[in-house]
């Protein structure tokens, strides 16, 4: 996180978050939390995605989810890179005022983590994947 704070898997092991990833079958995320990670739905996303519903934090949660999905379970070779794609694709969300770009910062990092990135590599790619994705083209 931005604050220097972090945070572990604490039970289980990163296989079974991979597995229960995989099986659809993680806890929702507190509300504490999705606060944070999205803003009003009174926000529209920039029009190019096309579809009405792009505005909805449901949207918006599920997108995230799966971001974050496909980076833990990035296979090696293709974490950093997966991390990189991911992290442009949350940019392109802070661009359209979805989420915030330190709450895009910190959970990417956080996956970047879990999918087995050391910090300092994770951060620095992710900084620059939602860089890219804040300032590419409409």
């Amino acid at each position: 996180m931005a604050d220097a704070r972090s945070y572990l898997l604490c039970n289980g092991s990163l296989e079974q978050l991979a597995t229960a990833i995989g099986n659809r079958t993680l806890p929702e995320v507190p509300q504490w939390l999705a606060v944070l990670m999205v803003k009003p739905a009174t926000i529209a996303m920039p029009v190019k995605c096309g579809r009405p519903n792009d505005a909805s934090a449901g949207h918006i949660k599920e997108r995230l989810v799966g971001l974050i999905r496909k980076v833990v379970s990035a296979p090696l070779g293709e974490r950093n890179a997966t991390l990189h794609w991911a992290a442009c694709r949350a940019g392109e969300l802070v661009r359209g005022g979805s989420i915030q770009d330190e709450v895009a910062v910190a959970l990417f990092t956080e996956a970047g983590r879990q999918a087995g990135l050391p910090e300092r590599e994770a951060n620095l790619t992710v900084r620059s994947g939602v860089r890219i994705g804040q300032n590419s083209a409409l």
